[in-house]
């Protein structure tokens, strides 16, 4: 056995195709937070929608969600449509469906739509059931 995995081992080539990036350019930087709280692109929603970008951000204190351009990193669009106060959402849930996002956290629900920006529905459970059905 062991003379057999020095064989298949022997036999073996290195790839030296595969090359290592080391210098990136960066081509913008997003300027979606007013440095307010720690909260700047929670990551847990960011998602990639007709090569735009979407994620989280904070102003005047209070998140928002916004959409910027994926080439220049122009703000498209700012979502903040939360139902009562909200200082701040990392959703359990998001889902995306079309031009649909669904973003869920416990018994509150909201369906936003990409293509805009627009709330297409929230919804919040009054029994505390927080899963989207």
């Amino acid at each position: 056995m062991f003379i057999g995995l020095v064989l298949v081992l022997s036999s073996c080539e290195k790839d030296t195709s595969v090359k290592t990036i080391t210098n990136l350019n960066v081509l913008w930087t997003p300027e979606v937070s007013d440095g307010s709280t720690g909260i700047t692109n929670q990551g847990s929603a960011s998602i990639v929608y007709q090569d735009n970008i979407f994620y989280a951000g904070v102003e005047n204190g209070k998140q928002a969600y916004y959409m910027v351009d994926g080439e220049s990193g122009e703000v498209l669009w700012k979502w903040n449509d939360f139902i009562g106060e909200q200082t701040a959402m990392n959703p359990v849930k998001v889902y995306q469906y079309q031009h649909y996002l669904i973003l869920q956290k416990s018994y509150t629900t909201y369906c936003i739509d990409l293509s805009d920006g627009t709330t297409a529905w929230k919804k919040q459970n009054s029994k505390h059931l927080g899963y989207v059905t």
